[in-house]
């Protein structure tokens, strides 16, 4: 849950505001803005979708409002690595090109650092769009969320991510809340799976390919001739060979959203943080998806050397 002008300042402990089962992440309105009261922004995260969170950007400007964060929760589909949530604030007095070209720039190193993350900006946004500071994003906002006027938007880089419903306003608000409902299908369920041949490369196949060439005469590929991409062809498709005499081939069934350093361990301790999903245990779910954390990590340097 995303809040624009929460109006809290250092004298509000987070204590005060705190919310049973949510975690709650905040950017109060600072002097830089030039002004002396309102403003502030703060996101709330259910613990039990997610605990892993790191704050990345606190802004405070007379333009400008903005706080970012990267989550990756427990569950998440699996071509994203994690998620980026920013919520902002652009008071109306504020430069609007100048507003939307500052968030731009900060959503853009967010995509260069997580390039595989889905990016949602959220907020008020008044007379400032990003249609033209981040043309590849969209906007999922098309109901009166003040009066007759759509000006809290939230913008991503996945198409059709949500729709979005317009709510009564929060206590003495005169904006409305805006509930945004998840319209996304997995890329597991929009592209259909391939076969593929892949090799099985056991310990025998691969000594009994190293005793094929080990005893190869190499001095009959002399080449008569300088044609050397002739040359290397030519040995080329006798590696291929001694492959194709040596290793044996099987049929596997590639997903859209398999990663290349994905394994049978992996697979299986997917399933067990899964479990670990349905039993809606916290502790058990942040085990869960510590473990997966780490044997990801260690597959991805594997993959590297």
């Amino acid at each position: 849950m995303a809040f624009c002008e929460t109006w809290l300042d250092s004298t509000r402990p987070d204590d005060d505001i705190i919310l049973d089962g949510f975690t709650v992440y905040r950017s109060d309105r600072t002097k830089e803005s030039g002004k002396t009261r309102g403003g502030g922004l703060c996101i709330y995260i259910n613990n039990r979708w997610c605990s892993n969170v790191k704050i990345h950007t606190t802004l405070c400007s007379p333009n400008l409002e903005l706080l970012t964060l990267s989550v990756r929760p427990f569950y998440l589909p699996r071509e994203f690595s994690n998620i980026v949530l920013c919520c902002v604030y652009v008071p109306p007095s504020a430069d609007a090109l100048a507003a939307a070209d500052t968030i731009a720039s900060y959503m853009q190193s967010m995509l260069l650092r997580y390039p595989d993350a889905p990016v949602f900006v959220m907020g008020d946004f008044n007379s400032c769009t990003l249609d033209t500071a981040l043309p590849s994003f969209h906007q999922y906002v098309h109901v009166p969320t003040r009066n007759n006027k759509t000006i809290d938007l939230c913008y991503g880089n996945i198409p059709s991510a949500y729709s979005a419903r317009a709510h009564p306003p929060l206590g003495r608000a005169d904006h409305n809340v805006i509930n945004l409902i998840p319209a996304y299908r997995q890329l597991l369920k929009r592209v259909k799976p391939t076969k593929v041949k892949v090799r099985q490369w056991t310990q025998d196949a691969t000594m009994q390919l190293q005793g094929s060439l080990a005893c190869t005469d190499w001095g009959v590929f002399a080449p008569d001739s300088v044609n050397l991409n002739e040359h290397a062809s030519i040995i080329t498709d006798y590696i291929t060979f001694c492959m194709d005499s040596t290793i044996p081939m099987k049929t596997v069934t590639v997903y859209p959203n398999s990663k290349p350093w994905i394994t049978s361990d992996i697979k299986n301790t997917l399933k067990k943080k899964q479990i670990a999903y349905r039993s809606k245990d916290i502790h058990t779910m942040k085990n869960a998806h510590r473990q997966l954390q780490t044997e990801i990590s260690q597959a991805k340097q594997r993959q590297c050397l």
